[in-house]
């Protein structure tokens, strides 16, 4: 019988046996890991490339005390020389990815752009768009969009000038050619006016409700138009 300490930690106890002893395991296994660093790491490295060893580990990442460890070691290495060298270096990288990643997505946008514009102008391009056209508009997410957008381009000058048209050509029989484009700021109200069957001029809504019938009332505006500086005499 005598006391003795352990070999690793320095602990006594009672020891029967002369020879070097461990109070425990775990002292042996760390006297051992402070002995044969390099070992332990050749070992380590074939044992995280087997199978067993990538499902332990992927368990203990998943696993809280994984996440806490790696957070843990993460903060500390940054903290070194090394550590912000990888995290400037990682940095420039991302941001040179990033822009090489926004030129070829412009790149990509300005060809399909392109090509687009190329097969619309084929005639098999044309026949495709319109069938395909038509099938959206009999859908009611296409109706839907028809509407509003009808409702949008009618309210507009040019909207309204369609309809104008439209009226001209169905109800009166005649044309509607603009010899010029509206020169009024929008407080003043615009109507368009037929100089003839065929051309069209914009004036002030006051001036178009002078005259009476047709011919009356086209021969009363078309001498306000001469007077105020307008010369119809070349389109009439």
């Amino acid at each position: 019988m005598t006391n003795d300490k352990c070999a690793f930690c320095g602990i006594r106890f009672i020891n029967n046996i002369k020879t070097k002893i461990y109070c425990s395991l775990n002292c042996r296994s760390n006297n051992w890991i402070k002995n044969n660093k390099e070992k332990r790491k050749k070992h380590l490295r074939k044992y995280n490339k087997s199978e067993k060893g990538k499902l332990t580990n992927k368990k203990y990442r998943m696993s809280e005390k994984g996440k806490m460890y790696k957070r843990e070691y993460e903060k500390k290495y940054l903290k070194t020389k090394k550590g912000q060298e990888v995290k400037q270096k990682s940095k420039h990288i991302y941001i040179n990815s990033k822009k090489e990643k926004l030129k070829i997505k412009e790149y990509n946008i300005t060809k399909r752009k392109e090509n687009n514009k190329k097969y619309r102008q084929t005639e098999y391009g044309q026949k495709k768009i319109m069938e395909l056209h038509k099938k959206y508009l009999q859908t009611e997410k296409g109706q839907e969009v028809y509407i509003k957008a009808s409702k949008k381009y009618y309210k507009s000058e040019k909207g309204k000038l369609m309809a104008k048209k439209k009226q001209a050509k169905r109800k009166r029989q005649l044309n509607f050619i603009p010899i010029m484009n509206n020169p009024y700021p929008k407080e003043i109200k615009v109507e368009w006016h037929h100089i003839n069957n065929m051309f069209v001029i914009p004036i002030p809504e006051q001036w178009h409700l002078k005259g009476g019938k047709r011919e009356c009332h086209r021969n009363v505006v078309n001498s306000l138009i001469q007077n105020n500086g307008f010369e119809i005499e070349v389109f009439t």
